[in-house]
């Protein structure tokens, strides 16, 4: 699953496969959270939401989502559609600690050089494979 962690000053987005490990936050943000928000968001749900969010960026008009949580359920809003997720009844781990903050090696390089050796060695690797 997907954890997503919310409060007045962040929006972090963390998944895990066993291997890898993803952590995003948002760099520009605004809440009107009071309080802090903290849910484990299925494998399944997290496909529903997928689609759920790529028709918001369709819609140009739709500028905000709100997020919440009712009893079992992480609750997804905009304007006038709903989405709930039952949540998995999880406590997720705090991962800050395992990703490094600093590096003792630093490359900057293209984003899309990056894209094309990533696709280039994925389609290396399933042929390797097969």
């Amino acid at each position: 699953g997907v954890h997503l962690a919310v409060n007045a000053k962040s929006f972090t987005v963390t998944a895990t496969d066993g291997n890898r490990l993803s952590m995003a936050t948002s760099p520009e943000y605004e809440s009107s959270t009071l309080q802090p928000l903290s849910v484990l968001v299925p494998s399944k749900g997290v496909q529903v939401l997928k689609s759920f969010l790529e028709e918001i960026r369709k819609d140009d008009t739709a500028q905000s989502i709100s997020v919440g949580q009712h009893s079992n359920q992480v609750v997804f809003r905009r304007e006038n559609v709903t989405m709930a997720v039952r949540m998995v009844d999880a406590a997720y781990p705090d991962v800050r600690g395992i990703i490094p903050t600093s590096h003792e090696r630093q490359a900057t390089v293209s984003r899309a050089a990056l894209l094309d050796l990533a696709d280039n060695s994925v389609t290396t690797s399933n042929l390797e494979i097969r």
